[in-house]
């Protein structure tokens, strides 16, 4: 699982997981600090083993030099493992995250400290970006990162401070997911996001009552279905 949304929306996660079946969590994979990422984290640890939980090694400290996600993880007694480009985190068997970024801190923005990983699975490709904005992106792309990837989940809501025209088209997907619920969100989902990521087939959360599956078969074919 990567991120839990806010803590009221709680039960909208817990009964999108149910509704997939889920009795048990290997790994919950928390991108960045803000609220709307950490919010369900304690409400996920209630209802679900969880074997580890993790984080990136880059990420924003509170003043007080604690850090929001790693006393989250001791208020659930997870164990916590702390992520950093190049790393490997094998799934199953063939199925495992690279991890990308973040590269650099950045004391401006927590959300261009988001954990960025890549998804291979029976030869398809999933880019996972958390909230990272243009300056992540640009830390990514100046090290010559491999982006490109067959669905994209859209950086900070498809809010028009991140993805780039030159990081859409880094990463050139097939398609792409915006999660959102611009009612709340009304910078969200922007025009000019849509725009970049034109040439790939664009899903907005918001537009179902669920969420959307994406299935990896194994001869790469993609099933998309809603729920």
């Amino acid at each position: 699982l990567i991120d839990t949304g806010l803590e009221e929306q709680s039960e909208v996660l817990l009964n999108a997981l149910e509704t997939k079946g889920v009795d048990k969590i290997e790994g919950l994979f928390v991108t960045h600090t803000h609220k709307d990422h950490i919010g369900g984290v304690n409400a996920v640890a209630n209802a679900y083993d969880i074997d580890k939980m993790y984080r990136a090694e880059i990420s924003e400290n509170k003043k007080n030099g604690e850090n929001k996600i790693d006393n989250l993880a001791s208020e659930n007694f997870l164990p916590l493992v702390k992520l950093k480009a190049g790393d490997k985190v094998e799934l199953a068997d063939g199925v495992y995250f690279d991890v990308l970024g973040p590269l650099v801190l950045n004391e401006d923005d927590d959300n261009d400290n988001s954990l960025v990983m890549k998804l291979m699975i029976n030869g398809r490709t999933l880019l996972f970006t958390g909230d990272m904005q243009f300056a992540e992106e640009q830390t990514l792309m100046d090290a010559g990162v491999d982006l490109s990837a067959d669905i994209l989940k859209v950086g900070n809501h498809g809010n028009k401070d991140a993805t780039s025209d030159e990081f859409a088209q880094a990463v050139s997907p097939e398609y792409s997911i915006i999660s959102t619920d611009t009612t709340v969100d009304t910078n969200s989902a922007s025009k000019r996001v849509r725009k970049a990521l034109s040439e790939s087939t664009i899903y907005v959360t918001e537009e179902y009552e669920g969420g959307i599956t994406f299935t990896i078969l194994e001869n790469g074919d993609i099933n998309i279905t809603e729920f």
